[in-house]
Order: C-alpha cells, then structure tokens, then sequence
C-alpha cells in the first residue's frame, strides 16, 4: 500500500493512551511509521518539516486544546489531511471540526480498513493534482 520513495508523513496527535497505541499498531503493521507528537506545540513545528501530512486527531486533544488547535493546522499546511477520532460520547464535535476543515471522522472502535481507507483516500487526493496551466483554446 505504501508507495516507493519517500516515508508517507502522517502525525499523531492522540492524547488517548490507548487509542495512540492502536492507530500506532495498525499504522505500522501496514508500513507507515507515524511520528507520535505530544503537544499542538510540536505539531506545528514538525509541520514546517514536512509536506502534505496526515494529522490523526483524537477527541482528547481536542477537548483539551479547543478548536484552535485545527485551525492552526489548517493555517500551517493547507494541504495537509486530518481525520479526526472520536466515540459516541463526543458525537458532538463532528459538526464542528468538519466546518473547521477536517478531513474524515472515524469512530470508535478505529477499524483498521476504516483508517487504511481514509489514508488511502488522501494520498489519492494528494498525488492526482490538476493540471492548473492553462491550455489554449484553437478554433478548427
């Protein structure tokens, strides 16, 4: 699944210790090597070191750092991909980091075809840009 060449960026950002070490697991067993961030702080940092990554999101972080801390995800790398991870408890923040620009939402248990799909689907994304030149019109 993982392509030749360069290592596919995705970051952790998953307060939950059990949760990291699942998303870490699966991560793994499938050839990525995600890199486990412990703060906003550091997330942002490691960001400017890398392009178009795969951010995992769970709701612990952001309950605790609040809205904010997608926002400045989305500033800090546009093209960047986040799914966010959340159980039925915290249903409620869906609305809102889907209007803050999140990706995908997964839900707990985090199946494994579920995460492989979404990271699937955003490398997809990622390696199918358009063509944005212009192409000149001729009359025939």
């Amino acid at each position: 699944m993982i392509p030749a060449g360069k290592p596919i960026p995705i970051s952790l950002l998953v307060l939950n210790e059990d949760i990291r070490r699942h998303m870490q697991i699966i991560l793994e067993r499938n050839n990525f090597q995600p890199v486990i961030i412990a703060n906003p702080s550091e997330l942002l940092l490691e960001l400017k070191e890398r392009q178009n990554p795969i951010i995992f999101i769970d709701w612990e972080a952001e309950t605790q750092y609040g809205p904010s801390i997608i926002m400045n995800i989305k500033a800090a790398c546009k093209e960047g991909g986040i799914i966010f991870l959340y159980d039925r408890e915290h249903r409620n923040l869906i609305r809102e980091v889907m209007q803050l620009g999140v990706y995908g939402c997964i839900l707990d248990p985090y199946n494994e075809w579920e995460i492989l799909t979404m990271v699937k689907h955003l490398l997809t994304k990622k390696t199918a840009k358009p063509d944005r030149r212009k192409k000149p019109i001729t009359n025939h």
